[in-house]
């Protein structure tokens, strides 16, 4: 049906998208969280001078839970905390973990499990049960909980991410991630400082870089010393109302 109605919907998108674009060059401010948001805009034909790079802020008083650390002899313990769904490249993480021995490796999934069932049940289908647990959705108000308990947060995406807020709160329990070399993940992740960046889909380097954690509990302990603080929201709000007062100009919040 969609199919045979793509001819007659083009010249409203058309038209959506140029009223849409009219609007925004008429914007005095953009404000982006990422660097590589920013360079998007710039190559669609906006101007640098509109733009500022601005980082979300984040609730540090939800991250009081103090740090567990792992005992000596256990595994690994890694953290994935997002959506199910393929283009955040779960199966990527979970394939990687396949032959890692599960006194070396223990890797937590939280998600949405019903979203995308039939993602789901191809994750369960390749994973090793003895490594790999599903444990579904959590509140909020638990996240800091779950990070306490986590060694290093994986983040392997096989899109563009512009600032995912789930970075921001590892880094605010104090936990180093592992990220896809993708879009602004490169800017949130310094790759051999505060965590390692590994190409995105790519099985065996993900692999790799697990076994490398594992093997080296000195590297690890040296990611999390230099994770940074995040920008709390009290540091966030003070720059926006620079913003905003500090000239004659309105702005747009933009972000994917």
């Amino acid at each position: 049906m969609l199919r045979f109605a793509r001819p007659l919907l083009a010249p409203v998108m058309q038209l959506r998208d140029g009223l849409i674009r009219n609007a925004a060059l008429h914007v005095g401010r953009f404000i982006s969280p990422s660097r590589f948001l920013r360079e998007r805009y710039l190559a669609a034909g906006f101007s640098a001078t509109h733009f500022e790079v601005l980082e979300n802020g984040i609730d540090m008083s939800r991250f009081n839970v103090p740090w567990q650390p792992r005992p000596a002899q256990t595994p690994l313990r890694v953290t994935y905390l997002g959506s199910l769904a393929w283009q955040k490249g779960v199966h990527v993480l979970v394939e990687a973990a396949r032959g890692i021995s599960p006194q070396a490796l223990h890797i937590r999934v939280i998600g949405n499990l019903q979203t995308f069932p039939d993602y789901v049940q191809r994750l369960r289908a390749i994973a090793d049960p003895d490594v790999i647990t599903f444990d579904g959705a959590i509140d909020n108000a638990r996240v800091a909980e779950v990070l306490a308990n986590t060694d290093i947060l994986a983040v392997p995406s096989l899109w563009y991410e512009n600032s995912p807020v789930v970075i921001q709160e590892a880094h605010a329990a104090g936990v180093p991630v592992i990220a896809s070399r993708l879009g602004a993940l490169t800017e949130k992740v310094r790759d051999g400082v505060d965590g390692l960046l590994v190409a995105p889909g790519d099985v065996e380097t993900w692999r790799e870089a697990l076994q490398e954690l594992i093997s080296q509990p000195e590297r690890l302990a040296a990611l999390r010393a230099a994770v940074p603080k995040p920008l709390s929201f009290s540091e966030h709000l003070a720059r926006l109302q620079e913003i905003y007062l500090g000239g004659n100009y309105s702005a747009i919040l933009t972000q994917y």
